[in-house]
């Protein structure tokens, strides 16, 4: 067996105490009337995120299973001369929903004005 030896041996760093360092103790020196504003604020913020979280999960456009985020419609209408979006929502809404049906068409179709030739697409009542 052969043994290999350095004229200068290699000394590892002596080991650092034990003791952890000391953390660092911060001290709130503010009186509760001092922090009042900062918690009314916190709470505030709070309430409107609540509200607006609220606000979105009851008023998103629910959509079909598996539909890619867009509304189910049923087709498309070719707008002829005399129709309105009116005359086109009796005919498909189902009976005393028309105006609300008007809403819909209008949105799902850029706007309230139709031309002769425009093509619709029809949402599902």
């Amino acid at each position: 067996m052969v043994a290999i030896t350095t004229p200068n041996p290699v000394r590892l760093p002596a080991r650092q105490s034990s003791t952890a360092p000391r953390a660092l103790h911060v001290v709130d020196d503010s009186t509760p009337e001092q922090r009042r504003p900062l918690r009314t604020f916190a709470s505030f913020v709070a309430v409107v995120v609540m509200v607006l979280a609220v606000t979105y999960l009851f008023t998103s456009t629910p959509t079909t299973p598996g539909a890619t985020g867009t509304p189910a419609t049923l087709g498309a209408h070719v707008v002829s001369e005399g129709e309105t979006l009116w005359s086109i929502a009796q005919e498909i809404a189902p009976a005393g929903e028309a105006a609300t049906y008007v809403e819909r068409l209008a949105d799902s179709n850029g706007g309230a004005t139709v031309v002769v030739g425009q093509r619709l697409t029809i949402p599902v009542p």
